[in-house]
């Protein structure tokens, strides 16, 4: 049997200028690598629409698409001839392209099965099958439920119910039972990178990296948080499991051996859950003395960590953490779900200073019930003195989120509508969806949107300045440089950063085209 996995193109409608980056696929590897292991038989193959173009951008009438064409889509498609198709959707505001592309694959093959997986697909199942062309979707974790149902398929047995799926069934939707996050993380392979282009992955360099080449691990799933604004939690809830320190660095071993990596990006959720097991990596590292870097770009718990953590983390390789502190206002922080004290926060920004960590510190403007003092609370963090860059966004309100729900009892948003009317050929519902959740904002009980955007710029005002004040300081960069590696870092932050003032410098403010140089 002949499986294709597809991360879909990525479409941007109006004036949302993403730039949806170029980096592996890492949750359909490693269900590609799953499948292999439980089924030797199945020809399994993946398709990054984006990496198979080259990152090309191809202009619309309204918008932008990331990918490849149409035809050239429906060429992959009978060059690989598959009878299951699986498409990831990660994003809700990027479902145009999941729709579109299971309509090509239906008028190329109507037999071919296509299933959807993903956050969309876990939060909107019902919605997605309004579309005639979606046969089945998978909610929550996908590998034991993908295998199930590629099973029942290739044996001619009923897929109707399999827990974790949502079917069509006599024309009529039938949700199936939730299955467990029952797989230990441990047992599946490590993901199915020979599958995908790694050179073109590898190939890519950032403006924020240390060292190259550098690529992406995985340590753990889901987060135990209660953040209201985090939509992680309808694919995981809010469980949290983990792979074992030995796991993990055995596949940071094996990219180092075969792939020449240079720096690994840890890019859990939390991949601070568990300090000890965090501790643990740290001397697994030390202990094989593998000479690499990492980052945590996707954030990681400042109240899970302390100074002993952190010096392992640092002798470990670690060269810049990132701290989601999304609010400096304490009502503000207790309402999102992160009523951990601010205080302990700025001790471990000093500490990793001290140490010569490198510090981002991440922040959200506009939640629903914010007022002018308190998101000057937030906009005023960022000079603090031992934070290095302070990255700042407008909040985008992600249907399945509590803070969905809580703008829609509000009044202030309502996106069930356009979801229910599902027409693929209606791109006004999709670009009113983007331009909320690809940080253009909403309007919150207090504030306009026109009012937050000129928050967001002031943020990056007060945060140029303060950033410039810091890099001018020879005393305080010297605690970064113990090498000769770490003098051309600054040399090469410094550039970045010189480049980021004279584009705020030309275009007379920041705007939001500017923040997205951010994104990993």
């Amino acid at each position: 049997m002949k499986i294709l996995l597809v991360a879909p193109n990525i479409t941007t409608f109006g004036t949302d200028t993403t730039d949806p980056g170029l980096t592996p696929p890492l949750g359909l590897c490693y269900l590609a690598g799953y499948l292999r292991k439980k089924d030797s038989s199945l020809d399994i193959s993946i398709l990054d629409c984006i990496a198979a173009s080259k990152k090309r951008k191809i202009r619309l009438e309204n918008g932008n698409r990331w990918g490849l064409t149409d035809q050239e889509i429906i060429s992959k498609i009978k060059e690989k001839d598959p009878e299951i198709i699986g498409i990831t959707c990660s994003f809700t505001s990027y479902a145009y392209d999941v729709h579109h592309l299971a309509s090509l694959i239906k008028q190329t093959n109507r037999k071919t099965k296509v299933i959807i997986g993903g956050a969309h697909a876990s939060i909107y199942p019902d919605i997605l099958l309004k579309d005639k062309n979606i046969d089945v979707v998978v909610k929550g974790e996908g590998e034991l439920t993908f295998l199930e149902l590629i099973t029942n398929l290739k044996n001619n047995k009923s897929v109707e119910n399999i827990k974790g799926t949502i079917i069509r069934s006599k024309d009529k939707i039938k949700i199936n039972p939730p299955r467990e996050m029952s797989i230990e993380l441990d047992e599946l392979p490590f993901p199915a990178r020979d599958l995908i282009p790694m050179d073109l992955y590898l190939s890519q360099k950032s403006e924020y990296s240390m060292r190259h080449p550098y690529t992406q691990v995985i340590t753990s799933r889901g987060c135990p948080g209660i953040c209201k604004f985090c939509s992680i939690h309808s694919v995981w809830g809010h469980k949290w499991k983990m792979r074992s320190p030995k796991n993990i660095v055995d596949e940071v071993q094996m990219l180092v051996k075969d792939y020449g990596v240079k720096e690994v990006h840890f890019i859990d959720d939390n991949i601070g859950a568990s300090p000890k097991r965090l501790e643990e990596i740290c001397d697994e590292i030390i202990r094989r003395n593998l000479k690499i870097k990492w980052a945590t770009p996707n954030g990681i718990a400042h109240w899970t960590l302390n100074k002993k953590i952190l010096k392992k983390m640092k002798k470990a390789g670690c060269y810049r953490i990132t701290f989601g502190i999304e609010s400096a206002d304490p009502e503000t922080r207790k309402f999102i779900g992160k009523p951990y004290n601010l205080d302990q926060a700025k001790d471990m920004l000093k500490e990793a200073h001290k140490l010569g960590i490198w510090t981002v510190c991440t922040f959200i403007l506009g939640f629903p019930y914010e007022t002018k003092e308190s998101i000057m609370k937030t906009i005023d963090f960022a000079k603090y003195k031992y934070l290095d860059f302070g990255i700042y966004y407008l909040l985008g309100v992600f249907p399945g989120t509590p803070i969905y729900d809580i703008y829609k009892k509000e009044g202030l948003l309502n996106f069930d509508h356009l979801f229910y009317s599902y027409n693929e050929s209606k791109w006004s519902q999709y670009e009113k969806i983007s331009k909320v959740l690809s940080s253009h904002g909403t309007k919150s009980k207090n504030l306009s949107e026109e009012q937050l955007r000129e928050y967001l710029a002031l943020s990056y005002k007060v945060t140029m300045k303060a950033t410039l004040r810091k890099f001018i300081n020879p005393f305080r960069l010297m605690t970064k440089i113990n090498s000769l590696e770490d003098v051309r870092y600054v040399l090469k932050l410094f550039k970045n950063y010189s480049n980021m003032i004279q584009n705020y410098i030309v275009n007379k403010g920041f705007h939001v085209y500017m923040i997205r140089k951010k994104k990993k």
